[in-house]
């Protein structure tokens, strides 16, 4: 499941910054994180071609930050 322009707009344009308590960099890194899980449970795909597919194009940055939100690393988390 690729992160396509149209997911990634129909997404987006429902965020409303009143409605939550973080800012837009921080939404939009949870909403590419919960795309990387999904994939990571569901294919082979390895964790570059992952952090490709959600959006980012350094997959050492794609790590950090998927460490920063679940705790773990991607490939941790594939294996758990």
């Amino acid at each position: 499941m690729d992160l396509d322009i149209t997911n990634l707009t129909e997404s987006l344009l429902k965020y409303n910054p009143s409605c939550f308590k973080v800012n837009f960099s921080a939404y939009l890194n949870e909403f590419r994180v919960e795309k990387a899980r999904e994939l990571l449970a569901s294919t082979r795909l390895s964790v570059r071609e992952v952090s490709v597919a959600c959006g980012y194009s350094d997959a050492n940055y794609f790590a950090r930050v998927f460490k920063r939100v679940t705790g773990k690393t991607p490939s941790e988390y594939r294996i758990s």
